[in-house]
């Protein structure tokens, strides 16, 4: 017989034939126990809470100070000279990264300025249907296409008499794109 058996009889609350109040006794009493040394620590961590809580700031300073050791203050002192060093890094990247970024803004404005000069210069592709004279509801027979750019004319012939711009596209061997560009910008 196992040695474990009477503990598993007591947890089982028999103890050979009669029952016992035994087991749950000594279960009310170590919950008891588990409960009082939980309800005791919290109780030292909440009085020791609320008496830092309590404490002004210069009070903690003066605590930290009072309790840290010569070699402790060094090193704080160190770690602070190392932060003040790489503040003053990283202020002046952010500097030299700001100069950069106001470089390269200035260069966009003047390069956008180029080319809205150059834009202006360019002349601008124009197209108009004219209709015969005496005709108010012509057929898309009798329009004429005046423009600058033969392929726009063609377009504008194909799109009036119902093609889809793939259509326009097969048939004047263009790229679907350009012929979708080019009845975008019809006037």
């Amino acid at each position: 017989m196992s040695t474990h058996l009477p503990i598993t009889l007591l947890a089982q609350g028999s103890t050979g034939g009669g029952g016992s109040a035994l087991p749950g006794v000594l279960m009310t009493l170590g919950v008891l126990a588990v409960g009082l040394s939980v309800w005791w620590s919290l109780r030292k961590k909440l009085r020791h809470g609320f008496a830092q809580a309590r404490e002004s700031t210069d009070e903690k300073i003066h605590r930290v100070r009072s309790t840290a050791t010569s070699g402790q203050r060094d090193r704080i002192e160190t770690y602070m000279a190392d932060a003040e060093e790489l503040t003053r890094r990283l202020a002046a990247m952010l500097e030299n990264k700001a100069e950069r970024v106001e470089t390269l803004i200035d260069r966009a404005e003047r390069r956008i300025a180029e080319l809205e000069g150059a834009l202006a210069d360019t002349p601008q592709i124009t197209t108009r249907r004219v209709e015969p004279a005496g005709m108010s509801h012509s057929s898309p027979d009798s329009i004429r296409y005046e423009a600058a750019d033969p392929i726009a004319v063609d377009v504008y012939r194909l799109a009036d008499e119902g093609r889809s711009s793939v259509e326009i596209a097969k048939e004047l061997d263009e790229h679907t794109g350009k012929i979708e560009l080019i009845l975008a910008l019809r006037d």
